[in-house]
């Protein structure tokens, strides 16, 4: 990237203290040069590579400060609604190293800081960020960034539950992994108003789980998970991840039948990106499946860009764009599924049928979510009111 003669420095890492101290610096006519965290080019080209400081104590930071944000993109649908809602990170950090995943590049980044890169936020200075943000910027629903929301010990999923509960009492989403995601802690979060938990389903085949991914996650702890929560009825979400290295049309469907067999109220089904820094784009280079020099832009969303000689990247396209219908449809429908995915521009009309089909299905199990008590119809009188006085305001002008 710094590479690039628009680029004068690039941050490695984190970037809060970084980019204060560059802020400050570049203010008061000081030099730059031995920021922690940054790559400088210096004037003759030459790269500066300062080493990476300690990680960010997350205790420190102050609060998101959501005023220099436009207020409608605050506003955003979620399950079946309209909420005022923001992202909050409660906790940073992920201790696995799955292949497919950037969150080995942060751990090599800060290897020398061992365990001290895995932090999470006091739940008194968690509560007190969400008790601001609720006041002051009128968010009714939270998003938790944190990669694994459940790595926190069930004491303080406790406080976290008794806080939450007395002075936020919002709705949340989380994402988790299968196996954080115990009776008691789902039960805790749930009662504090957890109404939809993501998990990573990834695969269902155990050759490309633990040979290809390197994840140590087994189908039976992640079908354990879902029973769990659907225990509890929270809204579930399933990610999965096809177009793997190695992967065979059969591997894709062993993860179609996990997928069915844990039943999620919604399914996000990607194709793998590989990008710089992980395992498998090393990998996926050696075997000559990706050119070395491969830079992924906006154009490959939705594409496969591994050659590989057992499926094709049509292939591997198709069954993306068709996965929900496998994963959810009955599978006497299969064979018209099969239609849809091979030949899509001759069969719309089957294609609109199926989606219809998925769509009920999805409703009826649960893919929207109501919380009780909360007044949908009141909160979008107001905003529409708000929307109109803006107009009026903006006319006057």
């Amino acid at each position: 990237m710094i590479a690039n003669e628009a680029v004068d420095i690039v941050c490695v890492g984190e970037g809060e203290i970084a980019v204060k101290e560059l802020v400050a610096r570049m203010s008061k006519g000081e030099s730059i040069n031995d920021i922690p965290n940054l790559w400088i080019k210096l004037p003759d080209g030459t790269i500066l590579k300062n080493p990476v400081g300690a990680p960010t104590d997350l205790n420190a930071l102050p609060c998101v400060d959501l005023s220099l944000v436009e207020d409608r993109h605050l506003y955003a649908p979620f399950a079946g609604h309209v909420y005022k809602m923001s992202y909050v990170e409660s906790q940073r950090g992920c201790p696995r190293r799955c292949t497919y995943c950037c969150n080995q590049v942060f751990l090599d980044t800060y290897s020398k800081y061992g365990a001290k890169y895995l932090r999470r936020k006091s739940i008194p200075k968690l509560i007190d960020e969400l008790i601001l943000l609720k006041n002051d910027y009128g968010l009714n629903f939270i998003q938790f960034t944190d990669d694994d929301f459940l790595l926190r010990p069930v004491e303080e999923l406790r406080l976290f539950l008794k806080l939450y509960k007395e002075k936020v009492n919002l709705p949340f989403w989380i994402q988790a992994e299968a196996w954080n995601a115990t009776d008691e802690k789902v039960g805790l979060i749930r009662e504090a108003g957890c109404i939809s938990i993501s998990i990573g389903i990834e695969t269902g085949s155990d050759y490309i789980l633990k040979t290809i991914m390197k994840r140590n996650t087994p189908r039976e702890q992640t079908l354990k998970a879902f029973e769990i929560m659907h225990k509890y009825d929270i809204r579930t979400s399933g990610n999965v991840i096809i177009g793997m290295p190695e992967e065979t049309r059969e591997n894709i469907f062993e993860t179609i039948e996990l997928v069915r067999e844990c039943k999620p109220r919604s399914v996000n089904s990607s194709i793998f990106i590989p990008y710089y820094g992980l395992a498998l784009r090393e990998y996926s280079v050696k075997k000559g499946y990706l050119d070395e020099n491969y830079h992924r832009d906006l154009s490959d969303s939705w594409r496969a860009v591994l050659d590989m000689p057992q499926i094709t990247k049509k292939e591997v396209e198709d069954i993306a764009r068709t996965f929900c219908l496998y994963s959810t449809l009955p599978k006497e429908l299969w064979p018209e599924i099969e239609k849809v995915e091979k030949y899509p521009e001759q069969n719309k009309e089957i294609q609109n049928k199926l989606e219809k089909t998925f769509w009920d299905i999805m409703l009826k199990r649960g893919i929207n979510v109501d919380v009780p008590g909360y007044d949908y119809d009141g909160f979008l009188r107001k905003r529409q009111e708000e929307l109109r006085q803006r107009k009026l305001s903006n006319e006057s002008k």
